[in-house]
This record gives C-alpha cells, structure tokens and sequence, in this order.
C-alpha cells in the first residue's frame, strides 16, 4: 500500500522493522503502512500514539480483535493516542468476558482513543501531515462505442440464456435436481434485471447479470444432460462425456487471442491484464474440473442420495461449464475494448518488479489467511492441517479458486507463454487477480468475521459499519483512480466497468455486497498499476 501511494519500487527499497513484542497476525497491517509512508516522506511520528488494525489493497483499514487489551496495553507504555479501525466501538473483554466501551476504557486509563477507517485518517492523525491524495471525481462512464459494444454483448449473452433455459426445459423432468431447479431459479432473477438496467444505462451491470444468468444456466442444463447420460449409459459414458467437452483446446485457444491483441498502448495493457486475470479463473475451474473426474479431489456427499462418484461428475461438470464461460467472456472482453488508443506503453515499464511485488503480496495474504484461520480451525477441530485446507477448500469456493489458482493455474499458464512476448502480460494478470482474491478470503473471515454455514454460505455479518465504510471508500478511490488515468490519456476499461458492477452490487444481499467490495479492490488496484506503470503514479503526477 505504501507503494501504492508514494509509487516507489518496494523490490528496490529495503524496509526492516525492529519489534519488541510479538505480532501473530495482520492487526499491524495499517500502522507499518503509515510508518513505511512516513519514513518516504520524511514526516516524523507521534512518539505517544499506538494503532491496530488490518490494511487492504484500496487504502481501507481492517477491523482487527483483542482491542480493549491493546488499550491497556497502550497505557502501560505511556501512550496518548490509540487509533482503532471504524466500525467497532464495543467488544468484549477477554479477561471479565463482558462488553466493554473501547472509548470509555481509554479515557479510564488516560488514552485519547481515535477510529479511522482509512489510510488517509491514520496518516494525517499520526503524523499531523495531510497524506496526497488525487482529486474527487464523479462517477465514470464508457465512451460511447464501447458502451455500444457492451450492448450488443448483452443481447447476444441474454439469448445465449433463453436458448438454454429452453433446452433445459425439453430434458426430461425426472433428471432436473433441485440444485438445478435452484440455479435456474437464480438465472432467472439475474435475467429478469437485464432491460431494466439497459434502459437506466448500466450496460456493464446488465452484462454481468446476463453472464450470470447465461452461466446459471448452462451449468444446470448440464448437470441434467450428465444425469441423463450417467443414468441411460453409466458412469463412464458420463465421465467421457465430460472429456469431450475440449477445454484444453479452448484455452489455449483463448491464449493465442490474447497474444495476438499485442498492446502497444498503456490501455490495451489494461484489457490484457483483465483477459489473462480471468482466464486464470477459467483455469482453475477447469483445474477443479480435471481432478474431481480423476479422483484427485472430492466434495462430500452428506445430505444427497446420489452415490460419491455420480457426486463428482455432476461437480465436475458445474465447474467444466464456469470454466468455459470464463474463456467466452475473454474472447468478448477483447470485442469491446476494439483497438484502445491513448498514452504509449513505455518499452521501460516496470513490468517485472511490478509482478513480483503483487505475487510476493498474494502469497503473504494467503498465508496469513491460512494460518489464522485454517490452522485455528485445524486446532479447534483436532484435526491435521491439511485435512482442514481440503474441508475449507470443499466449503468455501472463493478459497479453492485461489488455493488452485496459485499451485496450478498460474505455473501451467506461464509455462504455456514461457520467453513468449505475452509472458509479462499473463504474469501481472495472474499475480493481480491472486492477490485481489487472498486480500478478500484475509478480509472477509479475519476482518469482517463473516460466519458461514456447512457449505460455505454467507449468513449474515457482525457488523455492517465498516463494509459500509469500505464500500464507500473505495467506490470512492476507485473514482479518483480511473480520473487520473484519464487525466493521463489512459482509458482503464475495466476499471470502469467494475466500477459500475460494484456500485449496482452493493445495494443488493450481503453476497453481493462483499462482491462489490472485491470488484472495487480489482478495479483500483488495476487502475494504480497501469499508472505506476506509465510512471505518474504518485498523486498529483
């Protein structure tokens, strides 16, 4: 994050930090951030303030626990000043076990106790310097034939829909499950916003509901048509059916048209960016795909009739069906952006030191979401390690996307591109998106305390402050960012587009919302690296 801001290459720059006391999670996040900022800058910091609390990719600060300690423990050390994330006022006390008022209990023992919800706040009350920060914009839109062209991919992806629903109301009846009954049932409510959205012009948003509408269904019509196939010809004409479906052509195939749309722009570096970040996702899905076919991975089968390997084709195929959809969405992705023009792509761009700072990020969040959380279930449950990566991995899909993405998907596709011209493209594409979604996986179970049910399901929220908070700071920044962008003659399609999806997302159910907020970290943090790339990164550059 500090990067982020100032613009600096970390990968050149050696930062130690000297602790005298244990720090066994991410709580720190925000204040290193703001000691990182200030050592840059040169702005001393308050010697008698302390501060706890996560940071995320678009400069939020994270709620954190143990906060009425971490008072206490201010205090005992002669501190003045405690910031604290937003959103939090009472927790309870581990000690007495009852709730305690985090402002009151400062003043008790002689400490000013501050929330901040950004990295901006946390600065400025540190070290009493207004951190830089680029100007306040109005929402963006897409110029005028990339909207056309959305629109026309909204036709066609809407009828893509209609035909399969369709189809999977001609296959026979006694094949439809209720997990298809379910999906078609979700299609639909997606299809149903499509004209509304197109007449409110948000064509992007009415995009991503006839995707997902289109999605829905074509994964529901599969499943039928894979029961129809296991039950009239048995299981391997089912699994064999499944092996035709020619994935790996596919995406190989979508490989090649990335290649051949050779950016020469810092745009069109922006559209390959978001291409190979969600054939990454196809790829990992389709990786899901292969390994529940060849027994290599398995969802459990509680609470079905149907026997574990008829569970694994039909899951197979769910994932076969995502996959592929993923690879469509590229090839039109491409369609709309056309020909991007603008702001040169310098030959200089830091690409590499780029890729590895996002990559090295990625790691270091999934490894801190893994030791916090896996390994604390592991012990709670009894159970070894991996056991729990592999129950976490079958409950939570968000979690098994980016654990494959990372051992699977990112070194089969690099190996694919290796010493071809592509390669930095894929490679900043793929560590981008890794990074976005292990930033979401730390902050939705660390930061947020989300529950989730036995089959990963979110079912409410401890509290809606601070993803309200978030939200709002970072459609917010999100803004600002494409502004800039513009302001340099780099038009950041997806950006835009994402922009879009997560403001009509955040309004709807609390899965929408968190998706909104993931939508917003993909947006900004693609945004900030096509403007470090272009070298004008820092604000007012």
């Amino acid at each position: 994050m500090a990067a982020d801001v100032t613009g600096f290459n970390p990968l050149e720059t050696q930062v130690n930090f000297a602790t005298n006391q244990n720090i066994d999670g991410p709580s720190a996040g925000g204040l290193m951030t703001v000691g990182v900022l200030a050592t840059l800058r040169g702005d001393p910091i308050r010697q008698d303030a302390a501060m706890s609390g996560t940071i995320n990719p678009d400069g939020t600060i994270g709620p954190v626990g143990g906060i009425p300690h971490k008072i206490e423990g201010a205090a005992a050390t002669g501190k003045k000043l405690f910031l604290t994330p937003f959103g939090k006022r009472y927790e309870k006390d581990k000690n007495t076990g009852k709730h305690v008022d985090l402002f009151a209990r400062g003043r008790e023992l002689g400490v000013e106790v501050e929330a901040v919800g950004d990295i901006y706040s946390a600065y400025q009350l540190l070290t009493g310097v207004r951190l830089p920060r680029a100007e306040p914009a109005t929402a963006p839109q897409l110029d005028v034939d990339m909207y056309s062209r959305v629109v026309q991919k909204v036709v066609q992806r809407h009828a893509q829909y209609e035909s399969l629903l369709a189809t999977y109301r001609k296959l026979p009846s006694r094949y439809q499950t209720d997990d298809g009954e379910t999906l078609i049932t979700e299609a639909q409510k997606s299809a149903s916003r499509v004209n509304s959205l197109l007449n409110e012009g948000l064509a992007p948003v009415a995009f991503q509901d006839a995707m997902e509408a289109a999605q829905g269904a074509a994964v529901a019509t599969e499943l039928t048509r894979v029961l129809q196939v296991l039950d009239q010809r048995g299981f391997e004409a089912g699994r064999s059916h499944l092996r035709k479906a020619g994935l790996e052509n596919q995406w190989r195939s979508v490989v090649k048209d990335l290649g051949a749309y050779t950016p020469t722009t810092l745009s069109g570096v922006g559209v390959v960016m978001h291409g190979y970040a969600t054939l990454l996702q196809g790829m990992a899905c389709q990786e899901v795909s292969e390994q529940l076919l060849d027994g290599r991975f398995a969802f459990p089968v509680e609470g079905t009739k149907l026997q574990k390997d008829v569970v694994a084709v039909l899951m197979s195929a769910a994932f076969a069906q995502i996959a592929q959809k993923n690879y469509e969405n590229i090839a039109e992705v491409l369609d709309i952006a056309g020909a991007v023009k603008g702001r040169p792509l310098d030959a200089e761009a830091p690409f590499l030191s780029t890729t590895m700072f996002f990559k090295n990020s990625a790691i270091a969040n999934l490894n801190q979401f893994e030791q916090i959380i896996v390994n604390g279930r592991a012990k709670v449950a009894n159970v070894p390690v991996k056991t729990m990566q592999k129950i976490m991995m079958q409950r939570d899909k968000a979690y098994l996307i980016t654990r494959f993405s990372i051992d699977h998907a990112m070194p089969k596709l690099l190996a694919e591109l290796d010493e071809k011209p592509d390669l930095v493209y894929a490679n900043l594409g793929a560590a981008l998106q890794v990074y976005v979604m292990a930033s979401r996986l730390l902050t939705e179970y660390y930061s947020l305390g989300v529950p989730h049910d036995e089959h990963g399901n979110v079912t409410g929220i401890l509290s809606e402050a601070p993803l309200k908070y978030m939200l709002d700071f970072s459609e917010d920044q999100l803004r600002r960012n494409i502004q800039v962008l513009r302001n340099h003659d780099v038009e950041p399609m997806s950006s835009v587009f994402f922009c879009q999806v997560g403001s009509s997302l955040r309004s709807r159910e609390l899965k929408d919302r968190l998706g909104a907020l993931t939508a917003f970290w993909q947006a900004n943090v693609q945004a900030r690296t096509l403007a470090y790339l272009g070298g004008f990164s820092a604000p007012g550059e």
